[in-house]
């Protein structure tokens, strides 16, 4: 997380992101498929790494097309949702580990999801290009 701060080319933030999403997600569908308990810790210190950096930069590729003026609007809609998703995520991931009796299902579908969302990240545009295209805006 600390090593994307200091990525300060934006033609950087995005597959830089995209190495974020796979690792998190290829360390999920890991510690799915691990049985021993070192597996596991290795496959979770992999969805750890992803994690960090999709916290530190999924926010840059968001806000690069957001008109000056606008950004506060739409800051508090990026967390506004991240804070619903979280409140969603509690009761839900209750409610798989009982339904299918492991916790294996939720790496599963938590892997599965987290890899889901390189698609859509391969269409979506570089900060730079998001930028050139609201510039009339500005």
């Amino acid at each position: 997380m600390i090593a994307a701060g200091f990525v300060r080319n934006p033609r950087l933030h995005k597959p830089f992101l995209a190495l974020g999403v796979a690792l998190m997600g290829i360390g999920f569908l890991a510690a799915a498929a691990s049985t021993s308990l070192v597996w596991v810790s290795v496959a979770c210190a992999s969805a750890a790494a992803g994690f960090g950096l999709i916290s530190t930069l999924a926010f840059s590729l968001f806000a690069s097309p957001i008109p000056p003026g606008e950004s506060g609007g739409y800051t508090a809609l990026y967390y506004a949702l991240r804070a619903a998703a979280s409140a969603l995520a509690v009761p839900l991931v209750g409610l798989t580990i009982a339904a299918t009796g492991s916790y294996r299902s939720l790496f599963l579908l938590g892997g599965v999801a987290t890899l889901s969302a390189l698609l859509p990240l391969a269409f979506a545009p570089s900060p730079q290009t998001a930028a050139d295209l609201t510039r009339h805006l500005r």
